[in-house]
């Protein structure tokens, strides 16, 4: 078989080929000819070409994505910790909110959506290579609800934003 390669970036929907670091239609356009020619592919690649998201047009090489390590942090001292947090919201906000993330998220951003912080001290810098998993149990007093777990780096490195624009 032919080798498996990942493009892995960061954000929203990109325009792939405006990534002037990597000629992907090139790449792409390799992986097609030797499929259809049925013909061993020349390519250089990494199995993981990743993202960068404090530098603009930087990718890394990464020999697999997903590691074999773990670390389980806990996200609450006791089942205590937020046994009464209250988030109710108006029937027009949460029908706004279910129906775009991104009214939500904006609001959250901007302290006018009801929130719970769990902040996690991280014994060192940490870098995620693969899935993240949420274990959580939740009790509701009503028939719906909504939901949204994030991991923020809240450091002094400034990051790419979150659209992603094509550069001059």
């Amino acid at each position: 078989g032919h080798a498996k390669h990942a493009f892995l970036h960061r954000g929203a929907h990109i325009y792939m080929n405006s990534w002037q670091s990597i000629d992907f239609s090139e790449t792409i356009n390799a992986y097609f000819s030797a499929k259809l020619l049925d013909r061993d592919l020349n390519l250089n690649l990494p199995p993981v070409i990743l993202q960068e998201n404090s530098k603009d047009q930087v990718w890394s090489a990464v020999s697999k994505f997903g590691g074999d390590d773990q670390l389980k942090l806990p996200l609450g001292k006791t089942a205590v910790s937020f046994a009464q947090f209250d988030n109710h919201y108006d029937d027009e906000s949460f029908k706004k909110y279910s129906k775009d993330f991104n009214f939500f998220k904006k609001d959250l951003f901007e302290n006018k959506a009801n929130e719970a912080v769990i902040d996690l001290e991280l014994p060192s810098e940490l870098t995620i290579n693969g899935s993240i998993e949420l274990e959580i149990r939740l009790k509701l007093n009503d028939s719906k609800g909504l939901l949204s777990a994030q991991i923020l780096d809240f450091g002094p490195k400034k990051r790419l934003e979150d659209k992603a624009r094509v550069k001059d």
